[in-house]
């Protein structure tokens, strides 16, 4: 979940515990995220598509939903930012872009998400749903 520029970001994640220690030792994520990671490791919320991951860093930021984006992988994590009341963006590094139209925009890598996110308000005015770069 990407918040506005006037929040905090956090990091939801359905990795298993080592697989993120793992990550976090390669990319630095809980630097980056200033340790605001929330993980199913915790016990306390549920996989996706359930929307807790999501609507838990919502929560613990004080971001309204409609000010967050999603990044996800795969059709379970598209379906759970909307029950979140999220848009998502959708990286087709897992799934083919057939399995991901249920997302907002559609892309093959992140470098091509900052474009979509920079002064942008409400993400769901910038990017109609289906779209594909």
């Amino acid at each position: 979940m990407t918040p506005t520029k006037n929040s905090r970001p956090r990091r939801p994640t359905a990795l298993h515990p080592e697989l993120l220690d793992l990550a976090d030792r390669l990319l630095g994520l809980r630097t980056l995220f200033r340790e605001q990671i929330s993980s199913l490791a915790d016990g306390t919320l549920r996989s996706k598509p359930h929307p807790d991951l999501f609507t838990n860093a919502a929560t613990r930021t004080g971001t309204a939903p409609e000010q967050c984006v999603v990044i996800e992988d795969a059709p379970h994590g598209i379906e759970a930012a909307h029950r979140a009341g999220m848009p998502c963006i959708a990286l087709t590094t897992t799934h083919p872009h057939d399995a991901l139209v249920a997302a907002e925009l559609i892309v093959d890598h992140f470098s091509e998400i900052p474009p979509y996110l920079s002064g942008c308000k409400d993400h769901r005015t910038r990017f109609p749903r289906g779209t594909n770069l």
